[in-house]
């Protein structure tokens, strides 16, 4: 019956209850070879996460579900009948609980979401003016970015604060930056090719490309930066890397 879903499952902590959706069959093969994702979520906090997979097999769920979970632990996954998601679980030892068979209203919470994440990609991309082929770094920017906004879509305050808070316990002192955009970085000392000439600066020129994510989904302040030496090798042209399935 309508609302059965949401008056039966009540979540009172973190990663009490999350639910979860394979994307597959994308368009376009990723810069990372990525030809999947996996899209986790937690229902208490909304906290949302984007995972490109190569593909969409057992062992890239279970490396999925563990990078979100961490050193903690799900207690229960909600999602459809998926037999890689159920022997992940079964692997993880979570308990997992199918969304009924035929009645998409019934998983409609993760579908909703993996709509908001191909939106907000799309969007982040087309603003960034980068090609289809970024989105592996593109869709976890996007997630993270909208797991630390303290707005809702309407530019209203979240009564309950922002996503990453309700799941941290902590807000998140990251600085918030659009995909994309340029910045003065300093370069890894293993990256030869981008050490500045005698007279240059020691920051070089890049575009932040995203959050460096550790397991637990925690951030500890490191982004993805490409300096412009290494983008002008890419191959931007959006039919670069044609996938179908």
């Amino acid at each position: 019956f309508v609302g059965s879903y949401e008056a039966s499952r009540k979540p009172t902590r973190y990663l009490e209850l999350v639910t979860c959706d394979h994307i597959v069959s994308l368009s376009m093969m990723a810069l990372t070879g990525a030809t999947n994702a996996f899209v986790l979520k937690d229902l208490l906090t909304t906290l949302k996460v984007f995972c490109p997979m190569a593909s969409k097999d057992l062992w890239d769920t279970v490396t999925a579900i563990r990078y979100f979970q961490g050193a903690h632990n799900i207690v229960l996954m909600y999602s459809d009948n998926a037999g890689e998601i159920i022997r992940a679980c079964a692997e993880l030892k979570i308990l997992h609980e199918s969304s009924r068979p035929g009645v998409p209203q019934s998983n409609a919470n993760i579908e909703r979401t993996n709509l908001d994440i191909l939106e907000g990609t799309r969007t982040t991309l087309m603003h960034a003016g980068f090609p289809e082929c970024f989105w592996a770094f593109a869709a976890p920017h996007y997630c993270f970015n909208d797991n630390t906004d303290h707005l809702d879509i309407h530019g209203n305050p979240l009564p309950d604060g922002r996503p990453w808070f309700r799941a941290k316990g902590s807000e998140s002192k990251v600085q918030r930056l659009p995909f994309g955009c340029a910045v003065l970085f300093f370069p890894s000392p293993t990256k030869t090719a981008d050490k500045p000439a005698k007279w240059e600066g020691t920051a070089i020129a890049g575009v932040v490309a995203g959050y460096k994510m550790k397991p637990g989904y925690t951030w500890e302040g490191e982004y993805y930066v490409g300096s412009l030496s290494e983008m002008i090798t890419v191959n931007l042209q959006d039919d670069v890397k044609e996938f179908s399935n």
